[in-house]
């Protein structure tokens, strides 16, 4: 009994070695692109093959065949009755071509618009609509079917329904094929904050990629089945260095540990669009004129903030900030933000430093102004603008790791050059001007910032 004992122990303590060290990398998938059909000329349809083709090619992780040695085999086999090509013809001659997934891609529309510019110079417009149909031919199963869209401008008719159709094998097509065809292998070692994977260059792996690190519930039996519904995730990794056969990645935030022999897929896509709004209060001050006396006061502000993050790590994109009038003066601002985020509570809480560049509008009422009829009236609305820096520490909680609701608690601190010229423009395109009514306005100098709290919440999908 205790000799089958040891024996069972041996045979798993081989089967890790052999799953970890062995050919956990496999061959490169076979695929093959079939010729476009649908709407456009054979020179629209063979330029979309070949921008799909390209894509494939540039991935890296598929072995291509030649287009050629298809249509070779469906000209043989007699298949060219069957264009446009259908899903049982595409895994036909699949597995005559030795391929595992095929690509039959169809142009839905093609349609190019002249238009004229202000000088009266022409150029088309033009629009492409394409559907992929992504089939296993060892199965005959449909994976998926892509539908794309695409627009370009040229001069020729011929260039811009080309543009238009090279526009749809974006980066969304791009993301769609590495979710559907995400990389997978294991931890084959451990040093530090580095992570090695059993995987290079050969199977596609390139710097800047981001897998995700997932154990097995029952992570002590070996002969667990690699299946994602029962995996927890457990980190998030980003490739640095690559060889041909191995690559090394840096932790870039983890609830756990990873070790060797835990699973890692492919992230194909880390950033997360962010949406969010914040309230914080700001103080104003206002200088005082001959009729009217100096004001300081606190005005409720609210920032939006619209962009990108990747979770645990950093964020960017854009600001929008509002605050409420203060004595009829309005102060909004446009500025580009930076986040960088440092865990503390694994997927739960993050310590946030962020900073933002922009730009800070004024507006406020002027009148008295000594203005003539082709010029300005004596009374209007004048604006005045100068640049602002915000910065922001403190807390940040996940509610959703990946997706859903952040909560955020941070000292702010907003400064930036008091606003002392107020204009007013005047006039229509070109020809508009911007006159000085620094004199006419209520309050000739607005000053803005101070330290408060900013208290946030954010949406991430």
């Amino acid at each position: 009994m205790r000799l089958r004992y040891r024996c069972h122990r041996i045979w798993f303590s081989l089967m890790i070695v052999l799953l970890i060290t062995g050919s956990v990398q496999a061959s490169r998938m076979r695929v093959g692109v079939f010729a476009f059909a649908g709407a456009g000329g054979y020179y629209e349809r063979q330029s979309a093959a070949n921008f799909l083709t390209k894509v494939l090619v540039d991935l890296g992780r598929f072995d291509v065949i030649e287009r050629e040695r298809l249509e070779l085999i469906m000209r043989e086999q007699k298949f060219q009755r069957s264009y446009p090509v259908d899903q049982t013809t595409a895994v036909e001659a699949g597995r005559l071509a030795g391929i595992a997934t095929a690509f039959v891609g169809q142009i839905d529309s093609l349609t190019a618009k002249r238009e004229r510019d202000s000088d009266g110079s022409g150029y088309y417009h033009a629009t492409a609509n394409v559907s992929i149909r992504i089939i296993d031919v060892s199965t005959g199963q449909l994976l998926k079917v892509l539908t794309l869209s695409g627009t370009g401008i040229e001069d020729r008719r011929d260039d811009a329904h080309i543009a238009a159709l090279q526009a749809c094998f974006d980066a969304y097509f791009i993301g769609e094929l590495k979710e559907l065809f995400a990389l997978e292998t294991r931890i084959s070692r451990v040093a530090g904050d580095d992570v090695y994977l059993a995987l290079g260059q050969d199977a596609g792996v390139k710097r800047g990629q981001h897998f995700l690190v997932l154990r097995a519930e029952d992570d002590d039996d070996p002969t667990f089945d690699f299946d994602r519904e029962f995996m927890e995730e457990i980190a998030l990794i980003r490739v640095t260095e690559v060889s041909r056969a191995t690559a090394r990645a840096r932790v870039l935030w983890a609830s756990r540990t990873p070790r060797v022999g835990d699973y890692l897929v492919e992230e194909g896509r880390p950033k997360l669009f962010h949406t969010g709004v914040s309230w914080q209060r700001t103080g104003v001050r206002l200088s005082g004129s001959p009729y009217y006396p100096p004001v300081e006061d606190v005005s409720n502000t609210w920032i939006l903030r619209l962009g990108y993050e990747l979770p645990f790590r950093h964020g960017t994109g854009l600001e929008l900030m509002f605050c409420s009038p203060v004595s009829g003066v309005d102060v909004s601002g446009l500025g580009v933000y930076g986040s960088w985020e440092i865990p503390l509570v694994p997927k739960r809480l993050t310590v946030n430093m962020q900073g933002t560049l922009g730009i800070a509008l004024a507006t406020q009422e002027y009148w008295g102004y000594p203005g003539t009829p082709w010029t300005i009236p004596s009374r209007g609305s004048a604006t005045g603008g100068q640049i602002y820096l915000k910065g922001d520490a403190g807390l940040r909680c996940y509610l959703g790791w990946r997706e859903g609701l952040r909560l955020e608690l941070n000292a702010t601190f907003l400064t930036g050059a008091p606003v002392r010229e107020w204009t007013v423009r005047s006039g229509e395109g070109f020809d508009a001007q911007r006159y000085d009514v620094t004199e006419y306005v209520d309050y000739p100098k607005v000053d803005f910032g101070g330290v408060s709290l900013r208290v946030g919440a954010a949406f991430v999908f």
